[in-house]
């Protein structure tokens, strides 16, 4: 569980919000939503970075603190393909 400040709330979603603008950006006019789900993977793997963090599980680890693990990214992988259209479900799970 995580605990913010309203302040901290605040830069948060101002982080989300300029990711969806910027990958907005990276699309292409007329894209499918296979380009747009690249257009996604390639934006989350070039702003954040794999590694262990206070907010490593969430998508406020990817957008705010720009580190994260696995469930970050699939979180902010998530956000991102809804704001697209695009259906998307996080499935977790272990490996052995």
């Amino acid at each position: 569980s995580y605990s913010y400040t309203e302040t901290e709330t605040q830069q948060i979603l101002q982080a989300m919000s300029q990711a969806c603008q910027q990958l907005d950006a990276l699309i292409p006019q007329g894209a499918d939503d296979y380009v747009k789900a690249q257009m996604a993977y390639t934006y989350l793997i070039d702003t954040a970075s794999y590694q262990e963090s206070e907010d490593d599980q969430s998508i406020a680890g990817v957008f705010w603190k720009k580190q994260a693990v696995c469930a970050g990214y699939a979180r902010a992988a998530q956000y991102l393909l809804e704001k697209l259209d695009i259906p998307c479900a996080v499935v977790a799970g272990t490996a052995d």
